[in-house]
């Protein structure tokens, strides 16, 4: 086919054509800002009613708080429940105090079950916070002395035995330390 239209004419239609793509296109992109502007409007309104909801549910939450110490300190339940927290931490208290302390019923057998016959304990000291015991007695013999050390020494109860020079030099009175082994 052949185009015999002059170029005057063919140069109108051209830019008619052009005209419409770019009213079409302008036509599209403001169909879409609207659309997007519908949707970020509706997005809006959404999170506004959900803090609105947050709100009420909160201020819903302090008013029934409000109402529970009011009603509290009406029946009296104030004064109890201090009570009850001042028993509660005496009673933490008593607990951790009975973990941390040390039973000396055991060590007093484990330390009688160790002295040989013929020999006494005079004196016992323990110190709290280094888990040091000394103790000081009296045995016949350096044999029995001997005796004692090693029998000290092989209880798995107690560490750290230090029997001092001067109990080799007077065996009648001897002075010893040691640590409870904590299991």
């Amino acid at each position: 086919m052949i185009n015999l239209l002059p170029p005057l004419y063919k140069e109108g239609l051209l830019r008619e054509e052009k005209w419409k793509i770019v009213l079409n296109l302008g036509v599209f992109v403001f169909a879409a800002l609207i659309c997007l502007s519908l949707i970020f409007w509706t997005v809006a309104i959404s999170v506004e009613g959900l803090n609105k909801a947050h709100k009420i549910l909160a201020d819903a939450e302090e008013k029934a708080i409000k109402l529970e110490e009011e009603r509290a300190v009406f029946l009296g339940i104030d004064g109890l429940m201090a009570e009850v927290k001042i028993i509660n931490d005496n009673l933490t208290e008593i607990i951790s105090f009975h973990e941390e302390k040390v039973n000396f019923e055991s060590v007093f057998e484990s330390l009688a079950e160790s002295l040989p016959p013929e020999s006494y304990f005079t004196e016992f000291s323990y110190q709290k916070k280094s888990g040091q015991i000394s103790v000081c007695g009296f045995c016949s013999t350096r044999e029995r002395l001997f005796e004692l050390k090693q029998t000290l020494e092989a209880k798995e109860d107690f560490k750290d035995i230090y029997f001092p020079s001067s109990n080799w030099l007077h065996p009648n009175e001897f002075c010893l330390n040691l640590k409870i082994n904590e299991q």
